[in-house]
């Protein structure tokens, strides 16, 4: 679930809708976690914060998973964690702009697997396409596809 501040962050951040060709992005995922203590993987993420994760090397296609991109995202986590000690670090989304599908490659996949892995079998992965209005997103060592719910608050027209 994604709270309706966090989808405004992801529409903005990811300039949804806008046709102009862009680079890979990646930002953090900050909110809470509910699961089933008998079944770890029934899980429900509620998404509260996206942080960009900016400075990265990354092209069309591509975000190069590099030690500085480890590092940005430690530092992000921890500054996260100072100002809303209330907020877990829950996982990423990132975009495959462009004429990219929003299915998971096997660079995607192998690092929400080290990213599962390391934060002790939680974590989602959102894969978003800004040109095409296209989101999924995945859960579990498998990297299975889940169900995904946005939220946004509409003004009324005065």
């Amino acid at each position: 679930i994604i709270k309706p501040n966090a989808t405004a962050e992801l529409i903005d951040l990811f300039s949804w809708g806008i046709q102009d060709r862009s680079k890979e992005i990646i930002a953090a995922l900050f909110g809470t976690v509910g699961c089933k203590k008998e079944n770890r993987l029934s899980c429900v993420y509620i998404v509260d914060k996206i942080r960009l994760i900016s400075g990265i090397s990354a092209d069309e296609r591509h975000i190069y998973i590099t030690q500085r991109l480890i590092n940005k995202v430690s530092d992000l986590v921890y500054k996260t964690k100072k100002t809303s000690p209330d907020l877990e670090f829950i996982g990423f989304v990132h975009s495959h702009p462009n004429d990219l599908e929003i299915a998971m490659s096997y660079g995607d996949y192998e690092f929400h697997k080290t990213m599962f892995t390391h934060f002790n079998d939680l974590g989602i992965s959102i894969i978003v396409n800004p040109q095409k209005m296209q989101i999924s997103a995945y859960s579990g060592l498998a990297a299975n596809t889940i169900d995904l719910h946005l939220f946004s608050f509409f003004s009324p027209i005065s």
